[in-house]
Formats: C-alpha cells, sequence, structure tokens
C-alpha cells in the first residue's frame, strides 16, 4: 500500500524539460541531427536542445515536428549555411517551441525558418544575412507566435520577398527586430489577424549616383556597383524629384535613365537607388493590425503601406452554415493557381479557426467553433492579383501609432487603398516623397481611399525641401450627407515648405474628396452667401459677389420643400442651377470649403451638386449624387495652396429626378501649418 502511494504521489509531479546537446562531432548532418533530437523520447514531453558553437551546412531541413510541444531549439554561437537546394533551414511547428540564438547564412535557401501549426511559438535573437526568398515566414501561426530581437542585414545578399512575413495567423507580434537593406518588404502581412508590429528599426540606405547634362545627352547610364543589387531608382534633376525619363534597369548593376528631350546642359542628374520597396506592408485580409513605435530610415517606396495585392476567387461555391456543424465538403472545383483558404462571410479564417485539407476531389474544412446559423462559408483560390485592387480583399481595422520615418521615395504612410477603419496618429515624418514628383504620392501621409480614417497630431517634416504636401487626401467615397464624415483630419503640424499645402485635397474628376471633416482652424465665410430666401424666377438675382445661370429653365422658388427659412431651390428634371463666385482670389493660399443641404425630391433618378474649378488652365470636377429623400448636409473640401483659381463654381444639375437645395456655404481654411 505504501508503494502504491509513493508512486501516485511521483505521477503527480511535474516533469521537468530535459536538455539535449548535441555531439557535433559524431556522425550525421546537423539538420538531421536536429530532427532526431526532437523526435526522441527524451523530446516527448519538451526539450531544449542545444546547438554548439560551430559552423554547419545544412543539407537538410531541421524539423520541431508538429504534435510535440515545448520544444526549445537553442543556437547560441552556432552558424547555420544553407544553399540553393534547401528550400528550408528551420521547420518549427507545434506549441511553445522555440528557435533561438542561431546565425543564419541561407545562400540561397527559400526560408531560414518557417514556423506553422504551433501556439506561442518565439522566433527570437536569431541572425540572417545572404540570399534567400524570405528570412523567417510565419504560416498558418494559430496564435502567440512572436517574433523579437532578431536582425537582417541584407549587404551581402538578402531575402527578395522580405526579412519577415506573416500569412494567415493570429495574435502574433513582430517587435524588437533589425533590419538592414532587405530586398522585398522588411515585414510584411497577408491574410492575417490581430496582430502588433511595434518597436522595429529598418534602416534602408539610399545610394546616389549624379551625372552632368552635356546639353544633347537623353541617355545617362549609372553604375552602383560594388552597392548591392539596386531594386528601385527615382530621379531628380537639379535635386527635384522628376518623373519625366524613363528608368530601364539594366542589369545587375547599371541603371539607364532616358529622357525624351535632352536636359539642359549642366543640369545635375541624379539618380536614388534602394535596395527594397515598402519596410512594413499590410496587405489583403488583415484584420487588426497595429504599426507602431517603429523607426524607418529610407525606402525605395513608401515607408509604411496598406495595400491589397493578393486576391481571393472562388474556387467552391459557398454554403450556408448551421450552428450544429463544424465540417464541410466542398468540390474542388477549379485548378488551383494559389493558396486555397477557408473564407466565412467574405473574411478568410487563419489557422487558429479553421483547417482546409484536401481529400480526393474535395476540400474538407473544419472550424475551430460552430459558425452561426446561416452565415456563408467558401473555399477561396487566394493569389499574387497586382496590380488589381478588389474591394472584397481590402484590409480594414488599422492603426499606424508613434513611428518615426525619413528619406523615403514616395509617401512615408500610405494606405493606398479603401481599407475601412485606419488611425494614423502621432507619427514624426520627415523627408518624404524624395523619388516622387506628383503631390499625391511625394507627401508625408497619402490616402488613396481609406475610410473611415482618422489622421490625427502627426508631425512632418519638409526640410530640403522636396515633398509636395504634408497630407494629400484622394478618393474619398461620395458624401452620403451623414453628420459623420468618412475622413477626419485634426492636430496635424508641418514643419518646413510644402509647394503644395499641408493639407493638399486635389479637385481631379475621379478622385472624390467629399467626405471629409478638417477639424483644425475656423471657417471664414466669404462675404456673400446665395439667395433662395428671396422670390426669384429661374435663377437668384447676381450681386456683387454671387452670379447665377441656368439651363433649361433653371431653379423655382419654392416655399413648400425647405428645411428652414422661407424657401428652397428647386431644381426639375432637365434643369440646372449654376453658382459662380465673383472673387475666386479670395480663396488662394487656403482650403475652400462649399457647404449646402439637399435632397431628391423626384420619384426617380440621380440628380447631382458638383464644385467646378479651374487650376491650370484646366477644369476639375467633383461629384455628390443627391438620391437621399430627407435633408442632408454635404460639403466639398478642395486646396488652393501653390495653384490659384479663377473658376469656383456650384452646380445643381437634375438631367433625370428632381432636387431640392438650400443654405449654401462658401468658406475657406487656413491651410494648417
Amino acid at each position: 500500500m505504501k508503494q502504491l502511494f509513493l508512486c501516485i504521489i511521483l505521477s503527480a509531479l511535474p516533469l521537468r524539460a530535459q536538455t539535449v546537446t548535441i555531439d557535433a562531432h559524431v556522425g550525421g548532418e546537423m539538420g538531421e541531427k536536429i530532427t532526431n533530437a526532437a523526435n526522441s523520447v527524451i523530446c516527448l514531453n519538451g526539450c531544449t536542445i542545444n546547438v554548439p558553437p560551430g559552423v554547419y551546412a545544412l543539407t537538410t531541413t531541421a524539423k520541431l515536428p508538429n504534435g510535440r510541444k515545448n520544444i526549445k531549439l537553442i543556437g547560441t554561437g552556432a552558424i547555420l549555411t544553407g544553399n540553393v537546394s534547401l528550400n528550408t533551414m528551420i521547420s518549427a511547428q507545434g506549441n511553445n517551441g522555440e528557435v533561438r540564438g542561431f546565425t543564419f547564412h541561407t545562400n540561397g535557401s527559400n526560408y531560414g525558418i518557417v514556423a506553422s501549426d504551433g501556439y506561442g511559438q518565439i522566433i527570437a535573437a536569431n541572425h540572417f544575412s545572404g540570399p534567400a526568398g524570405v528570412y523567417i515566414a510565419v504560416s498558418g501561426s494559430p496564435g502567440g507566435l512572436r517574433a523579437t530581437n532578431n536582425d537582417f542585414n541584407g549587404v551581402t545578399g538578402c531575402a527578395s520577398q522580405g526579412d519577415i512575413t506573416v500569412f494567415l495567423s493570429a495574435h502574433f507580434a513582430v517587435t524588437n527586430n533589425t533590419a538592414q537593406n532587405t530586398c522585398g518588404f522588411a515585414i510584411q502581412t497577408t491574410a492575417s489577424q490581430h496582430g502588433i508590429i511595434s518597436h522595429n528599426t529598418i534602416q534602408q540606405t539610399t545610394f546616389r549616383s549624379s551625372l552632368t547634362a552635356n546639353g544633347s545627352q537623353t541617355s545617362f547610364v549609372f553604375n552602383w556597383a560594388p552597392s548591392p543589387r539596386i531594386q528601385r531608382v527615382w530621379v531628380q534633376k537639379d535635386d527635384i524629384a522628376d518623373n519625366a525619363p524613363v528608368v530601364t534597369y539594366t542589369d545587375a548593376t547599371h541603371t539607364t535613365v532616358t529622357y525624351s528631350k535632352a536636359p539642359p546642359r549642366g543640369s545635375i542628374i541624379t539618380a536614388l537607388g534602394w535596395t527594397a520597396l515598402e519596410n512594413i506592408q499590410v496587405n489583403s485580409q488583415s484584420w487588426d493590425i497595429t504599426v507602431s513605435n517603429n523607426v524607418i530610415n529610407g525606402s525605395g517606396d513608401s515607408g509604411i503601406d496598406i495595400v491589397s495585392d493578393f486576391h481571393g476567387t472562388v474556387n467552391s461555391a459557398a454554403q450556408t452554415t448551421t450552428a450544429s456543424r463544424v465540417t464541410y465538403t466542398f468540390p474542388a472545383r477549379n485548378a488551383l493557381s494559389g493558396t486555397p483558404v477557408a473564407v466565412l462571410n467574405e473574411r478568410i479564417l487563419t489557422a487558429g479557426e479553421a483547417t482546409i485539407a484536401k481529400s480526393g476531389s474535395n476540400f474538407v474544412v473544419t472550424l475551430a467553433s460552430q459558425a452561426r446559423l446561416g452565415d456563408s462559408l467558401a473555399v477561396w483560390d487566394f493569389v499574387l492579383n497586382f496590380p488589381a485592387s478588389i474591394a472584397t480583399d481590402y484590409p480594414g481595422t488599422i492603426t499606424v501609432h508613434g513611428n518615426t520615418v525619413k528619406s523615403v521615395a514616395a509617401a512615408c504612410i500610405a494606405p493606398e487603398i479603401a481599407a475601412s477603419d485606419v488611425v494614423i496618429e502621432g507619427n514624426v515624418l520627415e523627408d518624404c516623397g524624395i523619388g516622387v514628383s506628383t503631390p499625391a504620392y511625394s507627401a508625408g501621409i497619402f490616402t488613396g481611399g481609406a475610410s473611415p480614417l482618422v489622421i490625427r497630431d502627426n508631425v512632418i517634416h519638409n526640410t530640403h525641401p522636396i515633398a509636395r504636401a504634408g497630407i494629400s487626401v484622394q478618393n474619398i467615397a461620395d458624401d452620403t450627407g451623414s453628420a459623420e464624415k468618412l475622413v477626419k483630419i485634426r492636430g496635424n503640424s508641418c514643419v518646413g515648405s510644402f509647394s503644395s499645402g499641408c493639407i493638399f485635397i486635389p479637385t481631379l474628376l475621379g478622385y472624390r474628396q467629399q467626405s471629409i471633416d478638417i477639424q483644425d482652424g475656423q471657417d471664414v465665410p466669404y462675404p456673400q452667401q446665395p439667395d433662395f430666401d428671396s422670390t426669384f424666377t429661374n435663377t437668384p438675382a447676381n450681386t456683387d459677389q454671387i452670379q447665377y445661370a441656368q439651363t433649361g429653365g433653371g431653379a423655382q422658388y419654392d416655399t413648400a420643400t425647405k428645411m428652414s427659412g422661407t424657401a428652397s431651390a428647386k431644381i426639375p428634371a432637365g434643369t440646372s442651377l449654376q453658382i459662380f463666385v465673383r472673387d475666386t482670389a479670395f480663396f488662394n493660399q487656403s482650403i475652400a470649403k462649399v457647404k449646402f443641404w439637399a435632397k431628391r425630391t423626384g420619384t426617380k433618378g440621380s440628380p447631382r451638386v458638383m464644385l467646378v474649378t479651374n487650376l491650370a488652365s484646366r477644369t476639375y470636377f467633383q461629384i455628390v449624387p443627391i438620391t437621399n429623400t430627407d435633408w442632408r448636409e454635404f460639403s466639398f473640401y478642395t486646396s488652393f495652396a501653390g495653384l490659384d483659381t479663377n473658376l469656383l463654381r456650384l452646380d445643381c444639375e437634375a438631367k433625370d429626378g428632381q432636387l431640392n437645395i438650400q443654405n449654401v456655404r462658401f468658406s475657406k481654411r487656413a491651410i494648417p501649418r
């Protein structure tokens, strides 16, 4: 009885993790030795595998297997070398695994470390150099992965796709890593959720080479040797970004810049070269991602980019979920060109949420938990789709906070597509857009449609100055008349001179900028405002500050349909009313704001209101369709920094349908500094 009691007590004691030190001098290749140790009885319930200092040429992948947990692989002083025939140097699977302290010379291996399938994995304090595809690839990690305190040196060869890529993973943290002269993206996340990218330091050297024009020369050849392979080149002429010439990447060390017309004699043509593209990239179907407190110096594109380069196409048609099932079978109808993924209500499910497996001619999707009754579950083929951009692929719920970004070719921070719920706050940006000449991307912050979007409390320096704008706002969705506008801008500071102003809001046709709320400063009213309260026929009476015109019979004085006051202007079907500001100089070097209330009063059709301006001898439009049948307030903003206008006109058109408009107000606001 005493013996039985003793056995019970001993079996209840926690098992202490064992330590295995690999003998470097006894036969076998190091990758095989690590795999054998991880699969040994000693490591059944976890262990620490120590690889002694030394240089080890891997010919097989070192594997920490799935199904085992708590295996720590420690390589302090150990140098692992790869080769072009070895796809992956270390494969880490299993829960709570760790890879720490190794030096990787990849030498053409596609991956340094691939982390997948396990919860709570740690990839820490490793050193990477040499040509590769990806140094650390996180793929299908269900939760808790930390990649921290690793460093990447691309000077002698680099990872062509990226230093750290995160795919189909959730609840991850990429922190305190250091990267120098990467080739692709320093850190990229795609189809992943609930991630933190924080306190990383990324240095991209800006390589410069200058030639002096002789007055007849149209082609300039730049030799980058012995610099690393240059991936992206932008051109300056006399220290000003110049996108007119054609850039040809002649070979690994030469770039040719060709002008259609020879630059003037004595012009200094400078090629700016970088080995990499965006430093931090949040790509398609990434959700709840925080990018904070990173330090970025140099980039051949943007510093922090929010894009959508991958697209999911339906491979197997959706099924409606039930409240009791977790396993669903889909016929694999199409040949795969990318990665099969499970998709719930058009959101890709990460590794911790679902598994997908091929079974004969079918895909079998197993959910980690039961879906709601009536949800839509499908299988997509997820594949690179650049440069197409499709709304169902867009990332969202992204915070970019407290980062320092400087000396990048394009915008320092660029949510390029209509990502949802983006906050850009408290960043310090310096010398952005040094390689591009368009004010859209030659900016501290460029937004190409993200909404809802908050841009607040950022400091943007322009020390050269080269950047055209502090904040460039384009492609915001149409104003629906909601009191909550889609883009809110406040508290930002621009230091230095910006030729297009601290906030640049163009009026280009096709670039919709209506649903914006600039919350700094006070509106300065135009001296007179349109008057719809006094009786009129076709148009109100002209004044010394406001002029009117009409087509098709113009507007009608309407006392029955009004929001407030005495009357509104009714625009019947087939007519229009134009409202001109006579003193357009009032708006020079400021942001013009036009605010009005409107509603559709016909039973059908799509009447609209347009803001028409003339900048640099070209006419531009912003358009708001009026489809609401209740009174709503709409607004237009547009910048006149560096470009004066001789035309500012509000067009109220009812080619079909009918609308009523009133309380039109013209004002300006000082461009924030």
